[in-house]
């Protein structure tokens, strides 16, 4: 366990001398996230969201979306069958079979295009078309930042409308013969700035543990999603904190 192995760990966590036991039982964290629920961790993702200011404020967003999976076991699996022969309770073993068809959730994850901020999560328990997605989501963007998006810059799966709710979609294709040199120009950038979202969440994936929910149930995904979103903007903020504080000659508060 980290927290026993890694004395730095508990050092950063304000402890001044090295404890062996853990501060908490592990279901602590379970019984608090269930008090507090979406709705906290809503709360808690906005925070993380208000903290970078005008930095989070663009009008114009990146948008994608990814599919998590889930920590449970596929309908194909070998043990199922050995549960199946061992215990010879088939009832219970068909009704996990049934519970694990859902393995897959969509998450469409906006992000700001200049400092790459994460300002709107959503998870979607069905397999929807990619436009489709966009109304929730511009919706929790406004929702977390208290200002709408202007311009959302996305990929060709999100064919079949050029606006959403007054926001404007902008898609990769060839220039308009009206456009100006400069017009041409700031689309390229704009569509070309938002492959940066793909690594974001690759790191999500990899370094924010959004590759595999050990959470349950459809509140569980909606959980998990904004817990990542949240330790990114977090992670983000204080780098650029410590990175201002450390400035010779100058005192921050």
């Amino acid at each position: 366990m980290q927290w026993k192995r890694n004395p730095c760990y508990q050092a950063f966590c304000g402890l001044t001398e090295y404890q062996p036991r853990p501060p908490c039982h592990s279901t602590e964290l379970v019984h608090f996230r269930k008090r507090i629920g979406k709705v906290g961790i809503e709360q808690i993702f906005q925070m993380s969201v208000r903290l970078h200011g005008r930095l989070a404020q663009e009008d114009t967003v990146n948008i994608d979306t990814t599919v998590q999976e889930k920590n449970i076991t596929y309908p194909t699996d070998a043990r199922l069958a050995i549960k199946t022969i061992n215990h010879k309770c088939i009832a219970s073993v068909r009704a996990k079979i049934i519970s694990s068809m859902s393995m897959a959730i969509k998450y469409p994850s906006p992000v700001v295009q200049k400092s790459n901020l994460i300002v709107g999560v959503v998870s979607h328990e069905l397999n929807l078309h990619d436009i489709h997605t966009l109304p929730e989501v511009l919706k929790h963007i406004e929702e977390s930042r208290g200002k709408a998006v202007k311009t959302a810059v996305c990929d060709r799966g999100y064919r079949g409308k050029k606006e959403v709710n007054g926001t404007r979609i902008m898609l990769p294709a060839k220039g308009l013969k009206r456009d100006n040199r400069y017009q041409r120009d700031k689309k390229r950038k704009q569509c070309k700035r938002r492959a940066a979202i793909e690594p974001i969440i690759g790191h999500l994936k990899s370094d924010f543990r959004l590759s595999r929910n050990f959470l349950k149930g459809v509140t569980g995904d909606e959980i998990n999603l904004l817990m990542a979103a949240t330790a990114w903007n977090l992670k983000k903020w204080l780098i650029a904190f410590f990175g201002l504080s450390l400035l010779p000659g100058k005192i921050y508060f």
